[in-house]
């Protein structure tokens, strides 16, 4: 790589800690067999210093994934920089849990914005499996995605949990996926969300008089130690820490938290929206 990007860094550092971790190797031991120094190894985990394609293929052999993951993890690594690089990231199958998650788990904060859909870290099974099955995935596949996106959720349940912030717009609630069943859950769990402390979701319903955040969609994931990671879900999630992005986002947020509803009153709107739908 010519430029260096930590937000891509990071993400294969913990593709290789994972990698490590399916292995059942410590990093010692790890370290050992590929030639490095332990140190070395945790920087190149931790995203501190970029992957080699080098000390990549030597850890590949190492942890003995196969050839085609392995062919896909170093196409990743040589490839010229570019915004879409989660593209050849998500092929990668080899790993539990996807780079996002990760990302989730070592974040101090978590912002999501958006205008259509609720975020998948707020979503009910039934929300989550209606939109699964709405795009034509099913079976196998279909349940994998359910199951890997429950798990992201514990994330907000663990010990020491990340702020986490959800800014919707009301179309977001009113648009029914699934049924009005569906939607009545859904709204009562975002509702029963929003009570606990380290929780804030902000609702942005119709008659707003101003609204910045008509056409917004994007996730901000901040770190005690390392920099806000910017992520917009599109039909390629796109990744990046460059700072004049993720400052105008973060400007834009500030204007939607100043129009929205206040929590309080986030909560009432909810519990309402909730109780229309039980009512159909």
């Amino acid at each position: 790589m010519t430029k260096h990007d930590t937000a891509r860094d990071r993400a294969i550092g913990s593709l290789f800690a994972e990698l490590r971790a399916a292995a059942e190797m410590s990093t010692s031991v790890a370290a050992e067999k590929a030639g490095f120094s332990n140190a070395s190894l945790n920087r190149m985990e931790n995203g501190i210093r970029p992957t080699s394609p080098e000390s990549a293929a030597a850890l590949l052999t190492v942890y003995a994934v196969p050839k085609l993951e392995r062919k896909r993890i170093l196409t990743l690594i040589s490839s010229p920089l570019s915004p879409t690089w989660w593209s050849l990231l998500s092929a990668i199958r080899v790993t539990k849990q996807p780079i996002l998650a990760a990302f989730e788990a070592q974040a101090t904060w978590i912002s999501h914005v958006n205008m259509v859909r609720i975020p998948g870290l707020l979503q009910t099974p039934s929300y989550i499996r209606t939109l699964v099955h709405a795009v034509g995935i099913g079976g196998e596949e279909a349940e994998h995605g359910i199951k890997a996106r429950l798990e992201r959720q514990a994330v907000l349940r663990k010990p020491r949990a990340p702020k986490y912030l959800a800014m919707l717009d009301e179309s977001a609630l009113r648009r029914i996926v699934g049924s009005a069943q569906v939607m009545a859950e859904q709204v009562q769990h975002l509702a029963d969300l929003a009570e606990l402390p380290h929780i804030d979701i902000r609702v942005a319903p119709f008659d707003l008089p101003r609204w910045e955040g008509s056409d917004s969609n994007y996730g901000l994931l901040q770190f005690s130690k390392a920099p806000t990671v910017l992520h917009f879900d599109t039909s390629v999630m796109i990744f990046t820490d460059d700072p004049g992005e993720v400052g105008k986002c973060h400007a834009s947020l500030d204007k939607m938290l100043g129009e929205a509803l206040s929590s309080a009153e986030s909560v009432k709107f909810l519990r309402r929206v909730a109780l229309e739908y039980r009512r159909r």
